[in-house]
């Protein structure tokens, strides 16, 4: 049986997860002196310690929900003397609590009341605790002490408290430190991660990513009170004010990444607009928060931190087309983060009865959301880097192929002008050494025309040879076409046969020289394959072609044993029809003669004209 052995980030994830699980599982607390916890909301928020004395109080439990309420909470504790220390310490989370105001018993003054004061708008130097929760230091007596904490805050009311001996809540402070060391050390991992990803692939859902997880990383500093030391101590307000800026601000990135993500996969269009118009509600939150309206921008930030679990997943299950990681594994994922999210906030709303596993799990739950948005990052950056590396695989194979061509293609080369030197030579021998021969004149006829068939079977190869390889280049300058026509005719060795009809014509912009190898060629064609003693007819004439002038070079002539070529395949390379394996050649000339004009910008036609074989070179006169 085969084993399955993860990767080495899979792992990661795997272990990142436990640890999210571990801390959705601390226990609220462990060996707490408060016998009896009790809770009473004050719906004006501004009842005295006198008033609240004689409230109806009823008992809380371990942590308590309220959500976003503008009534205070009085809570009412019955703390035990410990047996081995004076002092104990009221340990309160969660660390994001604007004002939380303790009432004790005096000492001096039975029956009094002393006040004191903390909470993240309170400067850090002031607390009782130099610690990142809050809380205070008081000196219960023997058996039982009663204290108030009255609490106002503009957050969510989600708080639990405990009585400690400074021992224990050191510990437990450490611990908790400990585990938030470790939380931030993973952000800034998947923020490395992140970076380096985005450089490697430049995907811009990436880029959204690095942005978020900087943002989530500053959310991280503000929701674990580890702002707080940093805040000025004449500005402490500060520090609640940036924590709700970065409460906000990863929201309102979190919109942007999401609809990165979710693009490749074609959602329902309409609905993925409903998402960027949502997004768009977050500067307002921001500015709202500014200008000292944090309660309602901070509650509606919630509200839709909670739309977005769903409605993410809404998207996910109308995408129409298939991408990294896969419809199904994005749907399971974001699956999943609704349960976490859904668990984790809705207590934040005080909705349902989960507070105390809430309050646990506040850390969790973002880092959970975080992994879970890695984890598709991840799949999709690991099927790019396979493309990636699978293109460049395939690259190195063309190169390859491409090198190899290019090799072929030098010794092609060389091997052609090898051949042409080499063969031109002993013809030039063979050419003097026919004409120092007392020979018959049909002899000496036929041997030179040999000697000319063979001349122009290597020159034509040697011409082939330089357009294949772009050995020929277009160098354009005025021609007039009747006078190149009277040289090539001239030159062809049969003038007699070659009927010329040709009408005024304008001075053309074309390269003469490839011209002429291309006309060339046609009569040459044209006279080899015409009838014996039949005039081969050259027709020069100005025509209109899609608005414009064209000049036209018509070859035609009286098939001969070879009969009339396929239409088809008459400008393939190295076709010859089978009646004209008799006569010399190599069925290069059309080729070559289709190449040379596609380079003048020209066009050339064959067809069977009434018996005849008509080829028509065109040319544009501008």
């Amino acid at each position: 049986m085969s084993t399955m052995r993860l990767p080495a980030t899979e792992t990661t994830i795997a272990l990142l997860l436990f640890l999210a699980s571990g801390l959705c599982a601390l226990p609220a607390f462990a060996s707490d002196l408060i016998v009896s916890r009790e809770i009473y909301a004050d719906p004006s928020g501004n009842a005295t310690l006198d008033e609240v004395l004689s409230a109806p109080f009823r008992p809380m439990g371990a942590a308590v929900a309220k959500g976003y309420s503008r009534d205070a909470q009085w809570i009412r504790l019955g703390v035990r003397a410990p047996a081995n220390s004076e002092h104990v310490e009221l340990r309160i989370r969660s660390t994001f609590l604007d004002e939380i105001r303790l009432y004790e018993p005096s000492f001096d003054q039975p029956g009094n009341w002393n006040s004191r004061v903390t909470g993240d708008r309170y400067p850090f130097e002031d607390r009782d605790r130099k610690a990142i929760t809050l809380g205070f230091v008081v000196r219960p007596l023997a058996p039982l002490s009663t204290y108030y904490l009255r609490l106002k805050t503009s957050s969510s009311v989600l708080f639990d408290v405990e009585a400690l001996t400074p021992d224990e809540a050191f510990i437990k402070e450490l611990k908790l430190i400990l585990l938030q060391v470790v939380l931030l050390g993973t952000s800034l991992w998947l923020l490395l991660w992140a970076i380096q990803d985005f450089f490697n692939h430049r995907q811009p859902v990436t880029g959204w990513f690095v942005l978020y997880q900087i943002s989530f990383i500053f959310y991280e500093l503000g929701f674990m009170g580890f702002l707080a030391p940093f805040v000025p101590s004449a500005s402490p307000e500060l520090n609640d004010l940036l924590t709700s800026l970065f409460i906000i601000n990863m929201v309102f990135i979190s919109f942007p990444l999401y609809r990165a993500i979710l693009r490749p996969f074609r959602p329902n269009p309409w609905l993925f607009k409903l998402l960027t118009l949502t997004g768009l509600v977050h500067p307002s939150l921001s500015v709202a928060v500014l200008l000292g309206y944090a309660y309602p921008a901070l509650k509606i930030n919630l509200i839709l931190v909670v739309f977005l679990s769903v409605f993410i997943l809404i998207l996910a299950l109308t995408a129409t087309r298939e991408s990294p990681p896969g419809r199904r594994v994005l749907r399971a994922l974001f699956g999943l983060q609704i349960v976490v999210l859904l668990i984790t906030m809705v207590p934040l709303l005080g909705w349902g009865g989960l507070a105390d596993w809430a309050l646990n799990s506040l850390m969790a739950h973002n880092l959970i959301a975080d992994v879970i948005i890695f984890w598709i990052l991840f799949l999709h950056s690991r099927q790019m880097t396979a493309e990636g590396q699978q293109a460049r695989l395939e690259l190195g194979l063309a190169q390859q192929q491409l090198s190899l061509e290019r090799s072929q293609k030098d010794n092609q080369q060389r091997f052609m002008a090898m051949l042409t030197h080499e063969l031109r030579t002993p013809m030039s021998v063979v050419r003097l050494a026919i004409g120092s021969m007392q020979s018959p004149p049909r002899t000496r006829r036929l041997a030179d025309h040999a000697l000319l068939e063979m001349d122009g079977i290597i020159e034509r190869c040697r011409q082939l040879d330089q357009l294949e390889h772009q050995g020929l280049s277009f160098r354009p300058a005025p021609c007039h076409v009747g006078q190149l026509l009277h040289e090539v005719i001239a030159g062809c060795g049969n003038a007699d046969r070659v009927a010329l009809k040709m009408e005024a014509l304008p001075v053309i912009e074309t390269d003469r020289q490839l011209l002429r190898i291309a006309c060339q060629n046609l009569l040459g064609n044209a006279l080899k394959y015409s009838a014996p003693g039949t005039k081969i007819m050259v027709t020069v004439s100005a025509i209109t072609r899609h608005g414009s002038l064209w000049i036209s070079l018509t070859f035609t002539n009286h098939p001969g044993n070879a009969g009339l070529p396929d239409p088809e395949r008459v400008f393939t390379k190295y076709y010859r029809s089978p009646q004209a394996y008799n006569t010399t050649g190599a069925g290069l000339g059309l080729y070559l003669v289709e190449g040379l004009v596609a380079m003048l910008g020209g066009t050339i036609t064959y067809q069977n004209d009434s018996g005849l074989a008509k080829f028509e070179l065109s040319l544009p006169t501008e």
